[in-house]
C-alpha cells in the first residue's frame, strides 16, 4: 500500500465516523442544523465539520456518494441568509 493509499484510507475512516456522528445527530434533532460551536460527547466539533462538507461540496471535493449520504439526512446545502 503507498503513502497516499493509505492517506485516502485515513482520510475516508474520518469522514465516515464524523458522518456517523452526523447521523447521530439527524436521528435526535431531525434535521442538521448544527450551530458551528457544537461539540459532540467525544469533543469532536460536528458544526464546524458540516460546515466543512459544505464549502468541500461547493469546492468539487465531496464524491457524489458522500453528497448523496449527507442529503440523505438531511443537509442543507445553501446556507441561508439571516435578517
Amino acid at each position: 500500500m503507498t503513502w497516499e493509499n493509505r492517506t485516502h484510507a485515513a482520510n475516508e475512516r474520518a469522514w465516515q465516523e464524523q458522518y456517523a456522528d452526523a447521523r447521530q445527530f439527524f436521528r435526535q434533532h431531525g434535521d442538521l442544523k448544527i450551530p458551528g460551536g457544537y461539540r459532540t460527547a467525544a469533543g469532536k466539533s460536528l458544526g464546524v465539520w458540516v460546515l466543512r462538507q459544505r464549502k468541500a461540496k461547493n469546492g468539487g471535493k465531496l464524491s457524489q456518494r458522500q453528497i448523496e449520504l449527507l442529503s440523505e439526512i438531511g443537509m442543507v446545502w445553501e446556507r441561508s441568509v439571516r435578517r
